[in-house]
């Protein structure tokens, strides 16, 4: 005896949640495609399209990627990730993509939210290179350069370097 068919807002809302949950499970930067997603939760394409839309009221890859973009967005307001790994982090490997994507979602761009964090969180996003002080060798000071010798133009001189040859021969007179 089967059960009872779930009303079409129900139904949907669960299978949704089992969306949420799937996509969880999976690793952030893991290409997410509707058909695999489908098929592990058991349902057609076209229901797990037509539930996004009902239950979220947008179509299913504008709320895959509203949720990515989301998970950037937390990583970016802790102030510990770049905006570059935050992007990649979440599957957008596109950074000019990402940035617009992301301004238009949240009305400012990665770098913004980023810059917020980090002034809040005075966070230093690399730690300061120890300065190393500059070895200087009074013998290399008092050493002249030779004056190079001025024979045809700098391009016949490169070329000569590069076939081998020497760029200026003395001639015997």
């Amino acid at each position: 005896m089967r059960a009872a068919p779930l009303p079409s807002r129900n139904r949907h809302s669960s299978i949704i949640a089992e969306l949420d949950e799937l996509v969880s499970a999976l690793p952030p930067s893991r290409p997410l495609y509707s058909k695999e997603l489908a098929q592990q939760i058991g349902t057609s394409v076209r229901t797990l399209q037509s539930a996004s839309l009902s239950a979220r009221g947008m179509s299913l890859h504008s709320y895959l990627r509203l949720k990515r973009l989301s998970e950037a967005r937390l990583q970016l307001s802790t102030g510990a990730f770049s905006v570059k790994s935050a992007a990649l982090a979440n599957g957008f490997w596109h950074l000019g993509d990402f940035s617009r994507v992301y301004r238009s979602t949240f009305g400012e761009m990665p770098s913004q939210t980023l810059a917020r964090a980090r002034a809040v969180n005075i966070l230093p996003f690399r730690a300061p290179r120890e300065s190393k002080p500059k070895v200087v060798l009074v013998s290399s000071l008092s050493r002249q350069r030779k004056p190079r010798p001025l024979c045809g133009s700098r391009q016949r001189s490169l070329m000569a370097r590069r076939i081998g040859r020497r760029h200026c021969q003395e001639t015997s007179g």
